[in-house]
């Protein structure tokens, strides 16, 4: 996908600051959805080691300041969690053009992915951990609020599925505190969404929806 040395090129100029600092360059831009950029990135000292970084780019504008909520809200989740099926990072960092962190690649790829080649064996292996996710998420108070087959990813060599991209996340008081934004792709949101009232983010059925469980 980028390898022209053109694009190659292009990519030098993300090379300072951040990937300066955790001593990465860029591999490949992954994703472009401005003010997001994801990056592939793999360690100068060994090209074995490979990571993403995601950066929340600064433009001073309205977007600008929904983007700074939005990462400090990303990041607030992310200092909270660690759980073998629930995405971690491994640090953070606050730069003159943008934020940034780092976290784990997973290039086995996305739920997405996978699904067309696979079996009910596996189907419900990936339920149960989905859902161990979730209730840890849950129990922490923690609303996804956007779950979809793109956003779990699947581990190289343990193959288990990994939630990720809590960019639309929420920590509620508790576990009852009801939310009325509607959130999320509309694709996979919960019915209960489009009444436009008030509803709780942690319902199973938010989740079951999304599975295509009955």
């Amino acid at each position: 996908m980028y390898h022209s040395k053109k694009k190659k090129d292009g990519l030098l100029s993300y090379q300072d600051d951040a990937c300066h600092v955790y001593g990465f360059e860029v591999d490949k831009l992954l994703q472009d959805n401005h003010p997001i950029k994801v990056f592939q990135v793999r360690s100068k000292q060994d090209h074995n080691v490979k990571k993403v970084i995601k950066a929340y780019f600064k433009d001073n504008t309205d977007v600008d300041q929904i983007t700074t909520r939005q990462f400090m809200a990303e990041i607030s989740v992310l200092t909270k969690i660690h759980h073998p099926y629930v995405m971690g990072m491994d640090t953070m960092g606050i730069f003159p053009g943008y934020f940034a962190y780092v976290m784990p690649l997973y290039e086995t790829g996305t739920l997405t992915e996978a699904l067309p080649t696979m079996n009910q064996e596996k189907s419900d292996e990936y339920l149960v951990q989905l859902c161990a996710g979730l209730k840890f998420l849950h129990r922490h108070k923690i609303a996804h609020r956007d779950v979809k087959t793109d956003n779990v990813l699947i581990t190289a060599k343990e193959k288990r599925v990994v939630i990720a991209d809590f960019g639309l996340s929420e920590i509620l008081s508790t576990i009852d505190t009801p939310v009325s934004t509607i959130k999320g792709t509309h694709m996979y949101i919960s019915p209960e969404q489009f009444i436009q009232k008030e509803f709780n983010a942690f319902k199973v059925s938010e989740m079951l929806y999304f599975l295509n469980v009955p």
